[in-house]
């Protein structure tokens, strides 16, 4: 029996509802934005004070730096509470909304997702003004980007989850509708990803994640790694419940890829392979990552299987011949 899949959603009826929350992370930015610009007042008049030896002034500002420095930290952890508030609120916004307008469980779900993602763009947003420059403009952004990291990594993920729970009611109303299930899976998917992106980012391209706090660091992997955990397992139930569905092993393999697990993703092109022999693309891609594996005599195999019905391809899957390239660091 066919299933109801999830549908293309648009956000921007639902845009106008984040308002209240980017006046608040404006307000976060000057308020964090005058601490700093104070302290690296104070921390020049110091230094002027040091220069013409005025014990007095370096004693000042001194003791205004350590005032301004704590300040600094209390507003932090304030606004952070507040921002946090403010995210659920518009969530629960959003929610009311989309129900009033007689949105499903399915449809919700895929508009959280959607916003979720939408996080990502939102600094670009936020100072925008017709009389700034736009060389200021944009290093304003960037400046906004690091200071205000933390509420829109926060409110990205508001949204992951409160997607996750409008698909788990859904589950629980029909648990075994397996596009339900890998809708789950690539959500966690993308919520390992969230938790993760600070801590792989450069510094301000855009999270500036080299200034995370050991804490903080570990507090995300954990998150993440329990994301994946709960993306696996929605994994392992469609494998379950339909081993021979061609859309399964692929939804699997898609899956296997972004969690960076390639063994368990060969294992699912094998299986398409085998429920359709004559898929040029499917042998391709498990040719692509037999050579990326270093598993060349297998790799080698499909290359000849290809090469007598789909030159082209052929020639493009021996490119990655010699891809594997295993460390070779503290042999020597």
């Amino acid at each position: 029996m066919m299933r109801k899949t999830m549908k293309s959603i648009s956000v921007d009826p639902f845009l106008e509802l984040i308002d209240p929350f980017k006046k608040q992370v404006q307000k976060t930015f000057f308020a964090k934005g005058i601490i700093l610009g104070l302290i690296c007042f104070m921390l020049l008049l110091a230094l002027v004070g040091l220069i013409f030896t005025v014990d007095a002034v370096v004693a000042i500002s001194l003791a205004s730096i350590m005032l301004l420095v704590f300040l600094f930290y209390v507003t932090r952890l304030y606004l952070k509470e507040s921002l946090f508030q403010k995210a659920l609120e518009v969530k629960n916004k959003i929610e009311e909304k989309a129900k009033k307008e007689s949105m499903e469980a399915d449809e919700r779900a895929e508009l959280f997702s959607r916003l979720a993602l939408a996080t990502h763009y939102l600094p670009v947003n936020l100072v925008h003004t017709s009389f700034f420059p736009k060389f200021f403009e944009k290093f304003l952004n960037r400046v906004l980007t690091f200071i205000t990291w933390t509420p829109l990594h926060t409110l990205g993920e508001v949204f992951f989850l409160a997607s996750g729970d409008e698909h788990i009611q859904q589950i629980k109303k029909d648990p075994t509708n397996l596009p339900l299930h890998a809708h789950l899976a690539n959500l966690y998917v993308m919520l390992s990803h969230h938790y993760l992106e600070p801590i792989k980012a450069k510094p301000f391209l855009p999270w500036p994640g080299i200034f995370l706090t050991s804490s903080a660091r570990a507090t995300l992997e954990l998150k993440a790694e329990i994301s994946s955990k709960n993306a696996l397992e929605e994994l392992n139930i469609l494998q379950a419940f339909a081993p021979d569905e061609l859309w399964v092993h692929d939804q699997l393999a898609i899956s296997y890829k972004e969690l960076k697990m390639p063994e368990k993703e060969i294992e699912e092109c094998e299986a398409i392979l085998r429920l359709c022999p004559d898929d040029h693309q499917a042998c391709l891609r498990l040719g692509i990552l037999y050579f990326s594996q270093g598993k060349n005599a297998k790799g080698l195999e499909l290359y000849e299987q290809l090469r007598q019905v789909q030159p082209l391809l052929a020639e493009e899957l021996i490119e990655h011949y010699g891809a594997y390239q295993p460390s070779l660091k503290g042999i020597y």
